[in-house]
């Protein structure tokens, strides 16, 4: 009787546990506000992307492979003294230019546990809910959401850079591949960049479509 007694108090601690953490979506204006929150991918924005992505354009290549992480403990202690907890994409990438040379290649650090998930080269939960968000989107739909990822090149962190994603729509059925666009671009703000490295970023800014394999 005592060990169905205690079985039953484990368990209704949990379930109170559970229920006094509330779920937000990650599309709230007031994001990182509530203490003990889960910001959780309710729309399946972030698991779309999910996967592994792939550019070519004759020798130029782009291979990126995308993970998701629930739930993320997060700590503010020095900023707000708030701890929530989020879900949040994560990924590497393999890049070879018009030339045939490989630039990056970082695709074997996807699956090391000694690395956080800003230690990727590619990681963030930013969903755009308009097609104004910059940068433009001039082939979105009214509703249409994009996600908005922190991109670096491992040799050259310090210019920063934004991959924007969306998966492209085929209301028609037209392709026999789910297609992504990647839209990448500077980090908007000031960069401090050490005395004598190069300012030109290495893989170049524009407009990527790549097909899920």
């Amino acid at each position: 009787m005592k060990k169905i007694i205690f079985i039953f108090f484990v368990l209704a601690t949990f379930f109170s546990c559970k229920a006094q953490t509330p779920i937000i979506p990650l599309t709230t204006n007031e994001y990182g506000d509530v203490e003990n929150a889960y910001y959780k991918d309710l729309g399946g924005d972030l698991e779309n992307l999910v996967g592994t992505w792939l550019y070519v354009n004759g020798n130029e290549m782009f291979k990126i492979i995308i993970e998701k992480k629930e739930e993320e403990l997060i700590n503010l202690d020095i900023v707000s003294n708030i701890s929530y907890y989020e879900d949040i994409l994560y990924g590497e990438y393999r890049y070879v230019d018009e030339t045939g040379t490989e630039l990056v290649n970082s695709l074997t650090n996807i699956n090391d546990p000694n690395l956080e998930t800003t230690d990727h080269l590619i990681w963030g939960n930013d969903i755009l809910t308009s097609p104004f968000n910059p940068p433009k989107c001039e082939t979105c739909l009214p509703n249409e959401r994009r996600v908005q990822l922190f991109f670096e090149d491992p040799q050259r962190s310090y210019l920063g850079g934004e991959a924007t994603l969306r998966i492209i729509p085929d209301p028609f059925d037209q392709y026999t591949d789910e297609r992504m666009e990647l839209v990448l671009n500077g980090e908007p703000g000031i960069k401090i960049v050490p005395q004598g490295q190069p300012l030109e970023n290495r893989i170049p800014y524009k407009t990527y479509i790549l097909i899920k394999q």
